[in-house]
């Protein structure tokens, strides 16, 4: 009877082992939702003294960065950075539409306020909803995000990954 109960016992503690060690890989493979490669992003853009970036002063506001920065890049394959400001802190997001991103389209600043379109497959993504697509579009997969630092000393937005 004692033998029974330790054999079982053993072959429990070996079941709960190999279950956390699964449970552990699943959690660590990488996310379906950055579908967008890596690319080497380090900006630093000024609120205060660059006219280009006077409207992310305002909450709700977004500006589009296409121009290119020494030893950076303006987001996958230069497509730009979306720069929005909502209210309490700054996002950035790659300009790469997530639907097809063999064909590298970039998205543009939508009409309607904080939003970003697809101009081939009309995909809206909404930047204050961390650059999730709506369901207008194919798009499944939300805009690439990068880190984003704010002094508001110096007025200087950093844009990094």
């Amino acid at each position: 009877m004692v033998t029974k109960y330790i054999f079982f016992k053993t072959k429990l503690a070996i079941l709960s082992v190999f279950l956390m060690f699964l449970v552990t890989l699943i959690s660590c493979e990488k996310s379906n939702s950055d579908v967008i490669p890596d690319t080497v992003v380090n900006i630093t853009i000024n609120v205060l003294d660059d006219p280009e970036y006077y409207m992310l002063r305002v909450a709700n506001n977004a500006v589009k960065i296409t121009r290119n920065f020494p030893g950076s890049f303006t987001g996958y394959n230069n497509n730009g950075i979306i720069v929005y400001n909502a209210g309490n802190e700054f996002y950035a997001f790659d300009c790469t539409c997530t639907y097809q991103v063999e064909k590298s389209i970039s998205v543009f600043l939508g009409s309607l306020e904080g939003t970003a379109m697809c101009p081939e497959c009309n995909s809206l993504f909404l930047l204050m909803n961390n650059g999730q697509p709506t369901n207008d579009g194919p798009a499944h997969f939300p805009l690439k995000n990068y880190k984003t630092y704010y002094s508001p000393s110096t007025g200087e937005i950093h844009i990094y990954n």
